[in-house]
């Protein structure tokens, strides 16, 4: 989304960044190693964050991979991506950077809200990992609804994009516009309600 293109990394900057966390990751769970032994477990959680942001990378990509094929407009003058052969490509990698991001954001909130306390022990990664591809889906749903109510009513963009563009780039532009809207607001719907289960199971798993 237009919106929130200042808050994504740049396609040059993605790679560093990612060998930055990664190393990060990897000397944080080296020293709880040496400091816990058999007894450190950090190493899962990690190991669990970037497989989830892996995993939200091919979303992303799928995503952007389908908005690039429908409004080629949108991620030249909406994201300054190249025009002609080299568009498909980097909206793929666009969007996999962004899956990547959100994926660790998502995964990494499910971890804080399932860490051990007295009361409400913690469930199992794989139960997180089924709350993320639940998500996930709900990202998918979220784009498809939205897609198909743009499409069925016509939806404007609610902003002027900048660009004088002709009716049907226009129709284009706005219904990839609204469909990236939908996967985020059901990604965030998601969250919430994988929250709520992952207490419950929580919850569940001491009764």
């Amino acid at each position: 989304m237009i919106l929130a293109d200042g808050l994504l990394p740049a396609s040059g900057s993605f790679l560093p960044r990612l060998a930055l966390l990664v190393l990060v990751l990897l000397l944080a769970a080296l020293l709880e190693l040496l400091l816990r032994g058999r007894r450190a477990s950090r190493y899962r959680e990690y190991s669990f964050l970037l497989a989830m942001g892996a995993f939200g990378a091919a979303v992303g990509a799928a995503i952007d991979g389908a908005t690039s094929a429908l409004s080629p407009e949108y991620f030249i003058l909406g994201k300054g991506l190249s025009s002609g052969a080299s568009l498909r490509g980097e909206a793929l990698r666009l969007g996999a950077h962004a899956g990547f991001a959100a994926g660790c954001a998502l995964s990494g909130t499910l971890l804080l809200l399932n860490r051990p306390r007295a009361e409400l022990p913690a469930v199992p990664l794989s139960h997180l990992a089924r709350n993320c591809g639940l998500i996930a889906l709900a990202a998918i749903a979220g784009a498809g609804v939205l897609a198909a109510i743009t499409s069925a009513f016509s939806l404007d963009l609610p902003f002027d994009p900048g660009h004088d563009l002709a009716d049907s780039p226009r129709r284009r532009f706005a219904l990839a516009w609204w469909t990236h809207l939908g996967a985020y607001l059901g990604a965030l719907a998601g969250l919430l309600a994988q929250g709520r289960a992952l207490r419950a199971a929580r919850r569940a798993s001491v009764d």
